[in-house]
């Protein structure tokens, strides 16, 4: 059901744009029977929606949902909506809350909604405009765990009263931001288009939640078609017939948009007169006084040039003084007077620019037509040397604005011409907290560390007559650089600069952050004040220390020898983190404590089963992500973890030293009972391999940024899975039967499942029908202590017997078993007894010779026809036109693009299809053959339409010269280009990018596979890279189609690129997929080294030899440690002991984006069908070629004239060459090249 529900769900968003019904302001009132007539069907709700409702109980909201509601152009507010417990079920589908219009400095607000228990708008993408504020619901959970950052404009804030103190953290893969239990927050989708608020298809404008910008028919813009203009109320794109209807009221066109008022320097005039008139300066828009203390309030003067009467300003928040310019500054005349008091977040009135008059016609207290008054961040008035201000009646007012210092008032004294006395202007409350002097210190540092700064400054000279007061010393950290005096309040309203007061020169701050950047600066206090100053702003950066621990380390066996460690990286970094130190410690069983239990009286019950670990999907695009300052509350750490690491003193274990990899990887490794493992510093998990079986192993993780400065140790354990086959005796098993005893024998497994505490013992009777088995539990230690078990007086007959040992971890596998007899006791044999089991046996012995005798010679017989040619005519002299046939007038040849293997490439139109696309050409001088091969280059392409990750072939046109073969357009060229332009980048490719290319071109070549296809030709240069910078695989010009058990063999030696191929293609022209996995590791080569030569220093003939004499190349410098180890895989001499490319794309799956499983062949029906239904591999034999043994004492000889490779004769011990030097070939060794 709750599928079918996503399913319909999904639809209404994918047509939500076709179907759109726009609703005007909204307002639900006291019932819930309310909603569906004002609600149902808004897809859009272009003002505001309030929702007052006191009477409403909570099972009257368990069936009502507008799933069709995605966005709110104004403002959302409930205010007491009582028995609403989420938001998210009212409201599934809401996207986008723009603020055009806002309630006071709100755009959403939630007050006195005593039932709501989580907000719940998990399809919440963005919060344009407009704080958040929640006050007096108590039962609201989830609000913190809301990165209000993410999505909303950078002027937000959460207001967020009365917080509940009892709620639920978020799932642990959710790394600390959800809407509820169920629902992680999704920060970023990269799936969707540029133009997209979420999306229901990836990179489809026609398939977005909600636009960021402009809506045209059903497709996002970022500006209208020409032949439509915007509707600025609706942000949608009309005609202008659409524009009068589209909204109530009256509604024209003008200037390319759809308005309901006219625009700055311009009055309305008659439709006959065109709507708008423009009046430029002489623009009279009248508007009365007010007081402005809001976003809302301010949006009222939008447009106003005069104000009648007065006005008066303050501002409580950043927001609003942030609009204040956009409200106010076409204000040109003031009638009244002008007042801007208690205005904390103004540092200026330059927002209100064109003010020209303040007439004065009503004066503040009979006497004041400016005035401003307990303006604590006011530094500045007006930008004096753009702006000019005439006061026509009364005086100007200022009082207690600590930052504002008195040259600035005497400057706006000198432009009006107004004269004020110490009664309207105070000396000593503007300016009293700042200095207005900048007076040049010699400050220097005397002792610097992690946590401490000592500073020294020349004492500031004064005369007999003047007195230094003290020195306040002002510090605050400042990563950027970028602080200001004036900074003193972040956005949280936490205080910014820290002081403190010295009467000498030299001051010890003790309380310093390690590894940051801090800015201070010193004012001086003197008598007379005057006289006093401050210094410019001068920085410091503290020294590093130890960082803190990794937070929330957990342990997850994943086989019987390895377990993956997963971390949070340290809260607190302290410098640059180098590396991490494990120390994995092996916890054997104890034996005396686990025989003390007798496991034959009191089986237990295995309390270690072995689960597949659900692997956690990461929802963000930045897991790492700093978290706002408006969080208040500080981030949660484990008390525990932090207890632990106040009581770890000393680490007794000396530091191995090792390499380790770039980043964004999953690091291996093998350990001992005990060893110390260097991790690289990006790391957030870690799999330790070659553990032991069902062995508990203690993990101690610790953070560095050097080998002096490391963290406290924090501690994990488990216990590996057990070993299937561990428990289980092979063989050993004995039975001997003295008189009336029988004494049975056996070893104890070699490497069982921890500790071995009992075995069962089964027998019965085999030459009775119907016999039961019969079982005995025998403890470890009576075995231990005898070394035998004995069973008394068993009747004669002829019995099977066989053991099952039972360990720690439960039972193990029966053994074989055996058979022995109890005689009679008279001894009385029959021969007959004797001879009809020996003939048995020796027929049987005959039988299986003649059989395996005649096996491995048709086997053999079979092994001589392996190698056949198949499809010989594969590439026909004929090209049959079909489906794909474009015309040749439909395509436009743009720009020239390189040269191709036939012709030409260029950049191209299809004009059918308003498509952009790239044309491949063959050169006109060649012949026929040459024509039909570089059409049936086309043909093979025409099976791959379906795959992602393989170039898509568009059309094809035949008909005239010369044929074009048309494919989708990679604007990044091919990868080897893309990977040499890098090295000029100022951001080098890292880790995740290569993974991420390693696994689109291996599903790439697992779908031709799969699809029987080898290339042949796999390289950098043949692999292209879309605008987005996906990989795709290109130039199918050498793939032939082959089957399971045939391979193509070339009959021909014509140009092959030996630098990617494999021995036995090279040695004996064998092309199957194995070879194309050696050419894939090639490709990681170039990938790792952006793109350079293979073999680099050898010719292609001593290549050709170099690689049949088991050569390889080395890794490369920085290589990552999980490239490396698919390359080496992919290099592997014998075929079958090569990776398949399923094989790769599963190694990579962990180190990919969400977006690969959507577009992968691996992870669609296809290939999941593929992978469940391939059989095994048909076995590839290695090159023909005998290679060279590891005991040649094979070295390279370089001297001015050659490159030679020698092997030592044995006999003479005299160097044999193997391989030639050329004439002009390089003189150069070698790089990056081996021997296995």
């Amino acid at each position: 059901m709750l599928r079918q529900c996503l399913i319909v769900i999904t639809c209404c968003l994918c047509f939500l744009p076709l179907h759109a019904r726009l609703c005007e302001d909204v307002v639900v009132f006291n019932t819930v029977s309310e909603f569906e007539p004002n609600l149902r069907g808004c897809t859009v709700i272009i003002g505001h929606l309030k929702i007052v409702m006191e009477r409403a109980k909570t099972h009257e909201f368990q069936n009502i949902s507008f799933p069709e509601l995605i966005e709110i152009r104004g403002y959302l507010l409930l205010y007491r909506v009582y028995g609403l417990t989420s938001l998210g079920k009212l409201f599934p589908n809401l996207s986008v809350i723009r603020g055009t219009t806002l309630f006071t400095d709100y755009s959403v607000v939630f007050r006195d909604v005593p039932h709501l228990q989580e907000i719940g708008l998990r399809n919440l993408k963005y919060i344009a405009r407009g704080s958040t504020r929640i006050q007096n619901c108590p039962n609201l959970c989830y609000v913190d765990t809301i990165n209000w950052t993410k999505i909303s404009s950078p002027s937000h804030r959460l207001d967020y009263f009365e917080t509940n103190e009892y709620c639920e953290s978020c799932p642990s893969e959710c790394n600390g931001y959800c809407w509820n239990e169920n629902y992680c927050q999704a920060l970023a989708d990269d799936n969707c288009d540029n133009e997209c608020y979420g999306c229901s298809e990836p990179r489809n404008p026609k398939r977005c939640y909600a636009c960021k910008n402009y809506l045209d028919g059903s497709q996002c813009v970022s500006r209208c078609p020409r032949n439509k203009i915007l509707h600025s109320a609706v942000g949608y794109c009309v005609t202008e017939a659409e524009c009068p209807s589209v909204l109530n009221g009256t509604w024209w066109v003008f200037q390319g948009e759809c308005i309901n008022t006219c625009p700055p320097r311009y009055q309305q005039v008659s439709a006959e007169e065109g709507w708008c008139s423009y009046c430029g300066d002489k623009c009279v828009i009248t508007c009365d006084g007010m007081l402005v203390d809001t976003i809302e309030a301010a949006q009222k003067l939008v447009g106003c040039t005069h104000i009648v009467d007065s006005l008066s300003i303050r501002v409580f928040s950043k927001s609003t003084a942030d609009e204040l310019e956009e409200s106010l500054g076409m204000i040109e005349e003031i009638d009244g007077y002008l007042k801007v008091y208690r205005s904390y977040p103004l540092t200026s009135l330059n927002f209100l620019k064109n003010l020209r008059v303040i007439h004065g016609k009503e004066l503040d207290n009979m006497r004041h037509s400016l005035i401003v008054f307990e303006n604590q961040n006011l530094h500045k008035l007006w930008d004096w040397d753009n702006f000019k201000l005439t006061i026509k009646q009364g005086t100007i007012s200022f009082h207690y604005n600590p930052m504002l210092c008195l040259k600035e008032i005497e400057q706006l004294s000198t432009v009006t011409g107004i004269q004020f006395s110490s009664v309207d202007v105070s000396s000593f409350s503007n300016g009293d907290k700042t200095a207005c002097n900048h007076i040049d210190l010699n400050l220097s540092i005397t002792h610097l560390n992690s946590r401490t700064i000592i500073l020294n400054w020349d004492e500031f000279a004064v005369s007999a007559y003047e007195t230094v007061v003290g020195y306040l010393l002002y510090y605050i950290e400042d990563p950027m650089g970028n602080m200001t005096i004036y900074d003193e309040n972040d956005d949280c309203g936490t205080y910014g600069w820290d002081s403190v007061f010295v009467t000498n020169n030299s001051k010890e701050i003790d309380d310093l952050r390690p590894f940051t950047k801090y800015a201070y600066y010193i004012k001086i206090y003197t008598s007379p004040a005057s006289i006093g100053g401050q210094t410019e702003i001068q920085y410091f950066t503290t020294l590093s220390d130890d960082p803190s621990i990794p937070l929330n380390i957990k342990s997850n066996s994943i086989s019987s020898d390895r377990i993956l460690l997963t971390w949070v990286l340290p809260e607190h970094m302290n410098g640059i983190l180098n590396f991490y130190y494990l120390t994995v410690i092996a916890q054997e069983d104890d034996y005396s404590v686990a025989l003390q239990r007798d496991f034959c009286k009191h089986p237990h019950v295995t309390y270690y089963v072995e689960h597949k670990s659900e692997r956690a999907i990461n929802l963000w695009s930045n897991s790492s992500a700093n978290a706002s300052c408006c969080e208040k509350k500080e981030r949660f750490v484990d008390i525990f973890e932090d207890f632990c690491s106040l009581l770890e003193a000393t680490d007794t274990v000396s530091p191995l030293q090792g390499g380790c990899g770039k980043r964004d990887w999953l690091a291996t490794s093998a350990v001992d009972d005990q060893e110390l493992i260097k991790i690289d510093p990006n790391a957030t998990s870690y799999l330790v391999q070659g553990l032991r079986h069902f062995t508990n192993y203690i993990f101690l993780l610790k953070a560095c940024n050097n080998e002096s400065q490391c963290s406290a140790s924090v501690m994990a354990s488990n216990r590996t899975f057990k070993k299937i086959d561990a428990d289980y005796i092979p063989s050993g098993l004995s039975a001997d039967v003295i008189k009336s005893d029988t004494i049975f024998k056996w070893p104890e497994p070699k490497e069982p499942n921890s500790i071995i505490v009992a075995y069962q013992l089964q027998y019965k009777r085999v030459d009775l029908e119907n016999a039961k088995n019969v079982t005995d539990c025998i403890t470890h230690n009576s075995t231990v202590r005898g070394g035998k078990y004995v069973i008394q007086h068993l009747p004669p007959g002829q019995y099977a017997v066989r053991v099952k040992p039972i360990s720690l971890a439960g039972e193990g596998k029966y053994s074989e078993s055996i058979i022995f007899v109890i005689e009679l006791p008279d001894n009385d044999i029959s021969p007959v007894a004797i001879v009809v089991p020996v003939a048995l046996i020796t027929f049987c012995i005959f039988g299986a010779i003649y059989y395996f005798y005649y096996y491995k010679r048709k086997h053999r017989l079979d092994d001589l026809h392996l190698i056949t040619n198949v499809n010989p005519d594969y590439a026909g002299p004929i090209y049959v036109e079909d489906e794909w046939e474009i015309e040749r007038s439909d395509i436009e040849i743009l720009k020239e693009l390189g040269q191709g293997t036939f012709g030409m490439v260029y950049s191209g139109f299809i004009k059918s299809k308003n498509m952009p696309c790239a044309v491949k050409t063959a050169n006109t001088y060649r012949n026929i053959d040459d024509e039909m091969t570089f059409l049936n280059e086309a043909s093979v392409m025409k099976s791959f339409s379906d795959a992602h990750h393989v170039v898509k072939l568009v059309g094809v046109v035949s008909k005239g010269q010369p044929p074009f073969v048309v494919m989708e357009l990679m604007t990044r060229g091919d990868l080897k280009s893309f990977l040499r332009r890098s090295r000029d980048s100022s951001s080098t490719l890292t880790c995740a990018e290569m993974y991420r290319m390693a696994a689109e071109i291996a599903d790439g070549m697992l779908y031709l596979a799969a699809k029987k296809f080898v290339h042949r030709d796999l390289a950098a240069r043949n692999c292209m890279v879309a605008a987005d910078f996906t990989v795709k695989i290109g130039d199918f010009g050498m793939t032939r189609d082959i089957y399971e058990t045939d391979y193509y063999r070339k009959e021909t030696r014509g140009l092959m690129p030996v630098r990617w191929m494999s021995p036995e293609s090279l040695a004996d022209g064998v092309f199957t997929s194995d070879s194309d996995i050696w050419s894939y590791g090639v490709v990681l080569w170039e990938m790792a080294t952006l793109a350079e030569q293979p073999y680099q220093g050898l010719a292609n003939e001593q290549v050709l030899q170099f690689v049949i004499a088991q050569g390889t190349l080395e890794r490369p410098h920085e290589c990552p440690d999980l490239l490396y180890e698919i390359m080496d895989a992919c290099w592997k001499w014998k075929p079958n002991n090569r990776p398949l490319f399923k094989d790769v794309v599963e190694k990579l799956e962990s180190n990919v984006g969400q977006n690969f499983r959507l577009v992968s062949f691996y992870h669609s029906s296809d290939g999941e069908e593929y992978r469940l239904h391939c059989k095994d591999r048909v076995y590839n034999p290695p090159a023909l070629t005998v290679p060279l043994g590891k005991n040649s004492a094979i070295h390279w000889n370089t001297s001015q004239d050659d490159v030679s490779i020698y092997s030592m004769d044995s006999k003479s011990n005299r160097p044999t060459p193997l391989l030639s030097s050329f004439e002009n070939q390089s003189r150069n060794m070698p790089s990056g090249s081996s021997y296995r």
